[in-house]
C-alpha cells in the first residue's frame, strides 16, 4: 500500500510564477512536520517519481514506459501533465464507463459517509484479510480535504473566546 499526498494551488496562469513556486516551498516545508507528527514519513516526490506513480495508474499496456526503469520518463522541457500519458493510451468515455486505453475503469462511490474514521479505517472497506469479500484488483483510493484559512479560523476563535470573557466577566 503506498500514500501519495498531492496538493492543488490556484495559479494565475498555466504555469506558476516565482511567488506562487515560493508560496508552495513554504507550504510543502510547514505540511512535512504535520505529516511526521501524524506518524507519517514524508517524501518529497520529484517529477520522476510522480510520473512513475502516476503513469503506473494510468497506462496499463504490457509495453508502458513506467514498466522500464532505465528510460527516464520526466522531459523538463515539457509540463508534466502532457508526459503522463503513453501513446498508446487513449482515455474513452462510454454508456457503462471510462477506458484508459483496453482496461475498464471502475468508478465506486461511497453511499454515505462517515462523521469520522481512523488512520488506516479504509482498509476495512477493501475486505477482510485472507477472505472472499472485498475487492481484489488494483485499487486507488481518493479523498479530498478542503483545508481552510487558519489565521482566519483562528481569529474567529480568539474573538468568541474574547466576547465570552467579556460577557463572564465585564
Amino acid at each position: 500500500i503506498q500514500l501519495v499526498i498531492t496538493a492543488k494551488l490556484p495559479l494565475a496562469g498555466a504555469e506558476p510564477t516565482a511567488m506562487e513556486l515560493g508560496r508552495a516551498g513554504e507550504l510543502r516545508t510547514a505540511a512535512a512536520p504535520c505529516l511526521q507528527t501524524a506518524g507519517l514519513a514524508p517524501v518529497p516526490l520529484d517529477p520522476e517519481g510522480w510520473l512513475r506513480i502516476m503513469g503506473s495508474l494510468l497506462n496499463w499496456d504490457a509495453a508502458a514506459t513506467w514498466r522500464d526503469l532505465a528510460i527516464p520518463l520526466y522531459d523538463p522541457t515539457r509540463l508534466l501533465c502532457d508526459q503522463v500519458l503513453d501513446y498508446n493510451t487513449d482515455l474513452r468515455v462510454d454508456r457503462q464507463g471510462l477506458w484508459l486505453g483496453e482496461q475498464r475503469v471502475t468508478l465506486l462511490s461511497v453511499k454515505q459517509v462517515p462523521e469520522r474514521i481512523l488512520m488506516g479505517g479504509a482498509l476495512a472497506y477493501l475486505g477482510e484479510a485472507g477472505g472472499q469479500r472485498g475487492i481484489r484488483d488494483n485499487v486507488l483510493i481518493s479523498a479530498t480535504v478542503y483545508l481552510g484559512d487558519a489565521d482566519k479560523a483562528r481569529t474567529r476563535l480568539e474573538h468568541g473566546r474574547h466576547y465570552v470573557t467579556h460577557q463572564a466577566y465585564g
